[in-house]
């Protein structure tokens, strides 16, 4: 119930209502049900000679105190208890509100009152005097336009209070009765705009409100508390132990399977994505490759062409294939072998996941939920980047949502006789990353006649010189990763938390190391050579992998 929307007529925040997630309702009561807008409006304001007026049964502690205080002392402030029964009686009731400037709403014994409607209907501005009390539809209305809302405390002031209220502001409270009035009515078949209208707009305003509010929060980490799912194993000490070893030159990748590399979303637009790595790869004699898919296809496109291209790569070599994919890559690869495994369990040796979103990414649920503030507006901006733009599938960012995710996962299980290893680390936010440059491509300058002063031939700039195209992506991860750590409390590399990315069943590798999720796809300007680069640890990763293929053949 905590995240249930409650709508009320009687919204009191000391009684559990709360002011963003909850509605407040008028409460209201209709004299005739075949016309419920007869007696509708009032005098004009030049008309209304009676400065105050209430009259009604005593209920709780508040109304006793006005009529203490008011009733019979003064001819302007027309305060009385309960009025005699009878048609007459009701008419007369009428006929003072009509009169009136002002009709005063106490509490009763709840916060709220059918006269603050009541008020509206016969164009009186309503007085609320109700501590704790929310106004209906505040999130919609300006309730200090059309009415006065004073503290219980002053009830011994009320005449002087609202003799202070300039003609001026009467008026524009009066009139403002008048803009808000029709709100508030019933109809015998509903209008637009009127209290039914209005009812369920505030509804939806707020159920808006609150899932925008909330976003991610009950997303994040949902798949390791699914029941049923395998437990993962740590193996981030056998993964520096192999890094170690990498660096100080052993090498122990076998050339018995072929090796493809995944890239993420995005990735036909990063022409450094995995290429140190094959060619590093490369030098030491391994058949390596980078899938060539359109990464802005939607998951199970992506899916079906990595099928075809993990059986050409087997039927070329006679070798099994090993993947890693980074990213929305490690999720393609990932329902490749959900989808497809009857084909592929000859021919895939493992797989190793890098930041890859596998139960989703806060950042794709936040810009495509729906039922959030300008969710239609989002869509659109997001449908011109991706498919206008960049030419590719709205349904690549779609597929990382948490819904999407879940009804992927749950309706399709990975094979538990698959070797896999989940890679995840946390971006640093610290104030220095804003300052570091990525490298994202290079170009080539072009051939420029430089003139020297003082000498007849001019000095030529020879072509061939490479130029670094840099971006500040590492800031925008660091931004990122804030974002999610201020608003979730969560660790991420900037677009995917770390529960988020841990496979069911899967080795888990979670180095102290702040790496952020484009460290993969791009090269900082600031190497540091004490740091194993992307290429060393994609080695280390494929030839834990390796070993853990061995002990599951074993077992």
């Amino acid at each position: 119930m905590e995240h249930c929307i409650k709508a009320l007529c009687n919204a009191d925040v000391t009684s559990g209502f709360k002011i963003g997630r909850d509605v407040s309702l008028p409460e209201t009561h209709v004299r005739s049900l075949r016309n419920p807008l007869r007696d509708l409006g009032g005098k004009p304001p030049s008309q209304r000679h009676t400065l105050a007026f209430y009259a009604g049964n005593m209920h709780g502690y508040l109304r006793p105190i006005l009529l203490k205080y008011w009733k019979d002392k003064n001819p302007s402030m027309k305060i009385f208890g309960p009025m005699p029964p009878g048609v007459a009686s009701k008419m007369n009731y009428i006929q003072h509100m009509k009169n009136s400037k002002y009709c005063i709403c106490p509490k009763g014994y709840e916060v709220n009152s059918p006269r603050v409607v009541e008020a509206i209907f016969y164009e009186c501005v309503p007085v609320i005097i109700s501590d704790n009390f929310v106004p209906p539809f505040f999130e919609v209305f300006n309730w200090g336009a059309f009415s006065v809302i004073l503290a219980e405390k002053d009830i011994p002031n009320l005449k002087e209070i609202l003799l202070s209220i300039p003609e001026k502001k009467y008026l524009e409270m009066q009139l403002g009765v008048k803009k808000v009035q029709r709100h508030f009515l019933w109809h015998a078949n509903p209008v637009k705009y009127d209290l039914f209208y209005m009812t369920l707009h505030s509804i939806c305003i707020t159920s808006r409100v609150c899932k925008t509010l909330r976003g991610s929060s009950d997303d994040i980490g949902w798949l390791q508390h699914t029941p049923g799912m395998a437990p993962v194993e740590d193996g981030t000490a056998r993964f520096l132990e192999l890094l170690g070893k990498i660096r100080n030159g052993e090498h122990t990748l076998p050339n018995s399977v072929v090796y493809l590399l995944i890239p993420g979303l995005f990735s036909n637009h990063g022409p450094l994505y995995f290429v140190g790595t094959k060619r590093f790869f490369s030098k030491m004699g391994l058949a390596c490759h980078i899938a060539k898919i359109h990464s802005e296809a939607s998951v199970e496109h992506n899916a079906c062409e990595l099928k075809q291209y993990m059986e050409e790569l087997y039927w070329g070599s006679g070798k099994r294939v090993m993947l890693l994919g980074h990213s929305k890559g490690g999720v393609d690869a990932a329902a490749a072998l959900s989808l497809y495994w009857s084909d592929l369990k000859d021919k895939v040796a493992g797989l190793v996941l890098v930041q890859s979103p596998f139960a989703g990414s806060p950042i794709a649920s936040d810009i495509l939920r729906e039922g959030q503030i300008a969710d239609k507006e989002t869509r659109k901006i997001m449908e011109l980047l991706i498919c206008k733009l960049i030419k590719g599938d709205i349904r690549a960012l779609e597929d990382l949502t948490y819904d999407k995710r879940r009804e992927f996962i749950m309706e399709h299980k990975l094979p538990e006789q698959i070797p896999l290893i989940s890679f995840h680390s946390e971006a640093s936010i610290a104030l220095g990353v804003l300052a570091t440059m990525t490298q994202i491509a290079q170009t080539e300058l072009p051939w420029l006649p430089l003139p020297r002063l003082g000498v007849e031939e001019p000095d030529v700039l020879h072509a061939g010189c490479q130029v670094p195209v840099a971006i500040p992506i590492s800031a925008a991860m660091a931004a990122c990763a804030l974002h999610l750590q201020l608003r979730y409390g969560e660790k991420s590399d900037g677009l995917v938390t770390c529960r988020d990315a841990e496979v069911p069943g899967s080795v888990v590798v979670r180095p102290d190391r702040k790496l952020d999720h484009a460290w993969m796809v791009y090269s900082s300007g600031k190497k540091d050579p004490d740091a194993p680069d992307c290429s060393e640890m994609c080695e280390a990763l494929l030839t834990m992998l390796v070993e853990l293929g061995k002990i599951k053949e074993v077992c």
